[in-house]
């Protein structure tokens, strides 16, 4: 695996994209405890602070109730949305099985790059000797909760996050994307939002670039 900066990508190397379906709400409370305490065992966390991390968190996951109508309902296995925690713990739990199964199994020459960013996720990789039919089942497999529905190239062409990613004869080149439902409209700086809002609708078009990517011309 290279890191974005120095990826040569010829021809024969295609991107293929992936969305986690539902992750808030397909995650079972009990396996992202397990999670936590796998990694705080692998992390020498002393065993009081441990207990204390454990027992917070499972206080916190569980008071994921919600109301509709007359009625209270509480998800079997979801996280709270809305909770400063929720996206933390999310990432970790991905993060986990990532690193169990999808880094591991990305280590070849078939699959040049794998980068996620929460429940976005783009892979490139060689079709001349693998299929995104054959990586499909794969990744769907990796885990009973989560499934990947993914997102092929039209006309050579693909998009994730505000990065596009465009084929040509000599591989593959990138530019900024833009959802054709974007107005291009700013919040004003006069408003109630936060300063580091306001600021960041002026930053992020210009600094956030989650890949770059160089193609190689040599044959």
């Amino acid at each position: 695996m290279s890191k974005p900066a120095n990826l040569n990508i010829k021809y024969e190397y295609r991107p293929l994209t992936f969305n986690i379906k539902d992750l808030y709400f397909y995650i079972p409370i009990e396996q992202k405890l397990h999670v936590t305490k796998t990694l705080s065992n692998l992390n020498n966390t002393e065993k009081i602070i441990k207990q204390q991390i454990l027992q917070a968190l499972h206080a916190n996951l569980n008071q994921n109730y919600f109301q509709f109508t007359e009625s209270f309902y509480k998800p079997p296995t979801s996280v709270t949305m809305g909770s400063p925690i929720s996206a933390l713990i999310a990432e970790i739990f991905v993060q986990y099985y990532e690193t169990l199964n999808i880094k591991p199994a990305n280590e070849n020459k078939h699959v040049l790059f794998y980068i996620r960013y929460f429940d976005d996720i783009l892979t490139i990789y060689g079709h001349t000797k693998i299929t995104s039919e054959q990586i499909l089942p794969y990744t769907n497999s990796l885990h009973t909760n989560l499934q990947f529905p993914p997102t092929h190239e039209i006309n050579t062409t693909i998009s994730i996050l505000n990065l596009l990613i465009c084929g040509n004869t000599k591989g593959l080149d990138n530019d900024v994307y833009g959802k054709p439902t974007c107005t291009d409209t700013t919040i004003h700086f006069s408003s109630n939002h936060p300063h580091v809002t306001e600021s960041s609708s002026l930053h992020i078009p210009y600094t956030y670039y989650p890949l770059t990517l160089k193609t190689n011309t040599k044959n």
